[in-house]
């Protein structure tokens, strides 16, 4: 995929194509929007109160529990707990 991004971004620069830019561009910023609009209904107080739980769970080391708890949610496991909002994968209105 990236691949293919990469190769893509190199044709549209390569023939100084500014339309195809701006299109590519604005859907990557349709995407992006959509997602954080997703994460934005996802700022409450039931979402911190497990945050918190999944943060309180890795510093005890319970690293498996943390996991299950953030795989649960439909969030990536990583190790840090801001990127992991990022990384929420919940559609739009999903709860």
């Amino acid at each position: 995929m990236m691949e293919e991004h990469q190769t893509e971004m190199n044709k549209i620069f390569n023939e100084n194509d500014y339309e195809a830019w701006q299109n590519k561009m604005n859907v990557k910023a349709d995407d992006m929007a959509e997602k954080f609009n997703g994460m934005k209904e996802n700022i409450n107080e039931e979402q911190f109160s497990k945050m918190s739980e999944i943060h309180n769970l890795m510093q005890e080391g319970k690293i498996e529990e943390a996991k299950a708890l953030k795989e649960e949610m439909g969030m990536e496991f990583g190790h840090k707990m801001g990127a992991g909002m990022m990384k929420m994968k919940r559609m739009i209105g999903k709860k």
